[in-house]
């Protein structure tokens, strides 16, 4: 009689089943998937040592147990199912692809089920061959999530363009309103003097719109030092306490570390402020917001997972509140330029659209996880500068000159603001001469052979750009003063080349005082 170890033993490796091809035993102890076979009542009469390292144990230890021993209903169940479809029919079937949990979590299996049939053509046992496909499922998954984010960001780099554009005609526009708005007040009766007031400020806003527009397409001049995220954070908070109002209760907790990263002071300031806003807003009824700051090192497999990020060390500026949160559609739009889940006329839609553009900008990543009625957490990856930089010493700008008598040349095609222009100098002292186009510049260039001090010119015109009318003046006159002007940012301009490095720019939308001040210091420089 054989002892009971030996009995185990037995069952954990049977002998081969009527009809089996030679070398069954042997290729069911050393085959690398997990095979195992089954009784008419699901349980398992022997598995491999394959099958068996899933659940850290032995052959012998599964040997005897039903399914249901194993896994979970939701599991077992259409487990079990296949299995008596195939001994009722007779006929191999392929499991469908379904996460099973194991001893090493959950893992993915392909698995074929096969009649084990005797002399009689009985169905004896159903043999299964599982395959361990978890390292191909995750792939799909994260290329899916990686689809997913490209077709997103071209998505919102196509808004941004739009964007892009859009602000460039406002900020034309917006440089006229400003300036004759600025011109007006030295000018009306004091009882107009609030109505004109009323109509900068107004445009004021707009250019702050402008602004986010810009950041949102990524075309926003970036001043980058190295900033201690902790400190910035710390010196914001009380702002922050006052702007959010008594309901909303602020919880900073910093990492031990300095946060250090090279970033604009200003973009940094902007991303804290929106989320805190969007925070309040998702809390009418009060709640509380906690900000925190870790320092992580990201391997290259936990870089690509959050869209691709540089490997190395980050700061993580996590920013959750006790709101009411959002579904996943909401989330699937959250960054996109204008919309807004709130009453029409209580927002811009550009907040989380600019924190979005100012992260990336950051070559940074900023992700959201929310559950109706649970709150919102938005985490933003921002890389960690190396070492903390001296912070260079800024120039005080001069004060805008009272006026002067040079001639100045103003290039513009845009005619409202070439005319803008013009009437601020000649209030000023100076003597404009305007051109539309650079063809009439030439022309006004020759006629005034040498008697003319500098030159305003646009970026972009038609013809000729602003950079290659400014070599022309400059061969006939080495040293000619030029300041260049425009409503995309420089960062674009002076990276497409449409302006030497070094230059002098006046971005639009621009005040009569920056302009009274670049002017003369082009003049003086």
């Amino acid at each position: 009689m054989n002892s009971p170890n030996e009995r185990e033993r037995d069952a954990a490796e049977p002998a081969a089943p009527e009809g089996a091809p030679p070398g069954f035993e042997q290729f069911f102890r050393t085959y690398p998937d997990s095979v195992f076979l089954f009784d008419r009542e699901g349980r398992f009469v022997a598995v491999n040592p394959a099958a068996a390292s899933y659940f850290s144990t032995v052959p012998e230890a599964i040997a005897g147990r039903h399914m249901r021993d194993l896994f979970p209903p939701e599991i077992a169940a259409p487990q079990l199912g296949a299995v008596m479809r195939v001994f009722e029919t007779g006929e191999a079937l392929t499991a469908a692809e379904a996460p099973s949990r194991t001893g090493q979590g959950a893992r993915w299996f392909n698995t074929t089920l096969m009649p084990i049939k005797n002399a009689r053509g009985e169905v004896v046992h159903v043999m299964g061959v599982a395959r361990d496909i978890t390292e191909r499922i995750v792939l799909q998954e994260e290329r899916a999530q990686r689809m997913s984010r490209e077709a997103d960001a071209r998505k919102l780099e196509t808004s941004g363009r739009l964007a892009g554009r859009v602000a460039h005609d406002f900020n034309n526009l917006l440089t006229v309103i400003l300036g004759y708005a600025r011109l007006l007040l030295t000018q009306v009766p004091e009882d107009l003097c609030g109505q004109v007031a009323q109509i900068q400020r107004a445009a004021e806003r707009a250019a702050e719109m402008t602004a986010n527009l810009l950041t949102f397409s990524r075309r926003q001049v970036l001043d980058r030092k190295a900033i201690d995220l902790n400190a910035l954070l710390d010196d914001m908070i009380g702002v922050l306490a006052t702007l959010l109002g008594d309901k909303v209760r602020i919880e900073f907790r910093p990492c031990a570390s300095p946060a250090c990263i090279l970033a604009d002071t200003g973009q940094i300031e902007q991303i804290v402020l929106n989320l805190a806003f969007n925070a309040r807003d998702a809390m009418p009824e009060g709640g509380t917001i906690t900000i925190r700051t870790e320092r992580v090192s990201l391997d290259e497999k936990a870089a690509r997972r959050l869209a691709d990020l540089a490997p190395g060390p980050h700061v993580v500026l996590t920013f959750a509140d006790t709101g009411r949160g959002m579904d996943a559609a909401t989330q699937q739009h959250l960054f996109e330029p204008f919309f807004t889940t709130k009453a029409e006329g209580c927002g811009t839609g550009l907040g989380l659209a600019t924190v979005y553009a100012a992260v990336k900008q950051h070559h940074g990543h900023v992700a959201v996880a929310s559950t109706p009625g649970k709150g919102t957490t938005f985490t933003v990856y921002l890389p960690l500068a190396a070492t903390p930089a001296p912070e260079a010493p800024h120039a005080r700008p001069a004060s805008p000159s009272a006026g002067g008598q040079e001639k100045v040349l103003v290039v513009e095609d845009e005619e409202t603001v070439r005319d803008l222009v013009a009437v601020v100098l000649r209030n000023y002292g100076y003597l404009p001469l305007t051109a539309a186009t650079p063809e009439e510049a030439l022309a006004l260039w020759k006629e005034h052979d040498g008697t003319i001090d500098m030159c305003i010119t646009d970026v972009l015109l038609p013809g000729m750009n602003g950079r290659a009318l400014a070599e022309r003046f400059q061969r006939d006159r080495p040293g000619f003063k030029v300041l260049f002007m425009s409503a995309f940012a420089d960062v674009e301009v002076f990276h497409k080349g449409l302006m030497p490095a070094g230059s002098r720019f006046l971005q639009k939308p621009f005040s009569v005082d920056a302009l009274l001040q670049e002017l003369r210091a082009t003049l003086d420089g």
